[in-house]
């Protein structure tokens, strides 16, 4: 009989480790993955955050000492970087325990260090300016390495009242379609010329990298969006690039960042609501894999400014162009109040302005009608909230 803390793990698991068997040339090989379970699609594939320096102990005074002699301060950091990998160790498993110095900075952080080896590269630290934080990026290989419950883990160790200003900077969530039932380059690359991936009126950019014109086997990416931008996919035909010709496992992923948004941590214990509000595409890919509707939908907070942005800017466009008469209007248009005062009739006004059209939002507003239709929890008018209007 199952243990109450074994059955919690069990619940919350979002991803198992497993092995995939894949023919090459060299013949057949064992990889390392990591596949959804329960009632997930989506898997971690990659994920950076950063914390305070003094989150693992007392530093700051350390990395801010213009006095100490270089080596004796790099001394001191590789032994404070001890702390952060038994933090490391207890969040992601022991294979995190194994960090040594590069050498040289990483990402404008003057000190950098791998976690792992160089056979299988976990992930690096960064530490040393930057605002006293401490930067954790963790690979690919490192998630699939890393423990079953990591990303609770993780969730839990983001959320503490000690660690101190926590930001989730990066992370990777993938979908494999292993078969390539429902998925592949060509469909992907439809979805895209069919508005797929678009949650405005503006496309995205597209790349089309890899042996599309003439293929050789080593695979097809299809890459949407920009980096820069804060939300990138990436569809890519997963098995060739393990070296088999004739794999049709294909795998989705989408990258997002911090440019613009807020990522929450709520993205590392449900990565699969976030999958699918990330385009229509991605949704479709879900509900493809459950073969059933998913209608619990997340999506990143940046909807909400661009939202913002548009109703700010539609606003400054009628005052501007339709002011004037909205305020000879007011005058017109009067009634009195319960007190017997004379005041304009404003609902009056906007029933004689009101168009009839069923389908009325205009272009600019359409990521606003989709943000109000479709609310992520966050929203003031979600399931759990009384509907108002955005705040601006």
């Amino acid at each position: 009989m199952k243990t109450t803390l074994d059955y919690r793990k069990q619940i919350s698991a979002i991803a198992s480790k497993q092995e995939l068997t894949v023919r090459t040339s060299k013949g057949v090989e064992l990889i390392p993955i990591r596949m959804p379970v329960g009632q997930e699609q989506v898997i971690i594939d990659a994920v950076n955050f950063v914390t305070h320096v003094e989150t693992y102990g007392e530093m700051e005074g350390v990395l801010n000492d213009t006095e100490m002699p270089e080596s004796e301060k790099l001394e001191l950091i590789k032994e404070f970087i001890f702390e952060i990998s038994t933090v490391l160790s207890d969040i992601f498993g022991s294979d995190f325990s194994n960090v040594t110095y590069n050498g040289k900075g990483i990402h404008f952080y003057k000190y950098g260090f791998t976690i792992g080896s160089n056979d299988a590269k976990l992930g690096t630290i960064g530490i040393g300016g930057q605002s006293n934080t401490v930067l954790i990026m963790v690979t690919g290989v490192g998630c699939q390495y890393a423990d079953n419950y990591w990303e609770h883990n993780l969730y839990n160790f983001l959320r503490d009242p000690n660690t101190i200003n926590p930001k989730l900077t990066r992370i990777d969530l993938a979908h494999d379609d292993f078969e390539g039932s429902y998925s592949s380059p060509e469909i992907a690359d439809t979805a895209d010329s069919q508005g797929m991936f678009a949650l405005t009126n503006k496309l995205p950019t597209v790349q089309h990298l890899g042996d599309w014109k003439r293929p050789t086997g080593a695979g097809r990416t299809l890459q949407i969006g920009k980096r820069e931008n804060g939300k990138l996919y990436r569809g890519y035909e997963k098995g060739k690039k393990f070296g088999d010709v004739d794999s049709p496992w294909f795998r989705s992923e989408v990258e997002f960042g911090t440019a613009g948004r807020h990522l929450p941590f709520e993205m590392l214990i449900s990565p699969t609501q976030y999958f699918a509000g990330a385009y229509p595409y991605c949704l479709e890919l879900v509900e493809h894999a459950k073969g059933d509707i998913f209608d619990t939908v997340s999506r990143i907070p940046c909807t909400q400014k661009e939202a913002e942005i548009s109703l700010n800017k539609s606003i400054e466009i009628w005052k501007r162009q339709a002011g004037r008469y909205i305020a000879a209007y007011r005058e017109l248009f009067v009634k009195k109040d319960s007190n017997g005062n004379i005041v304009s009739d404003d609902s009056m006004i906007l029933d004689l302005l009101q168009t009839d059209k069923k389908d009325f939002y205009p272009k600019r507003l359409r990521v606003h009608e989709k943000f109000i239709k479709n609310p992520p929890s966050y929203a003031p008018w979600s399931d759990n909230h009384q509907k108002c209007a955005i705040p601006f």
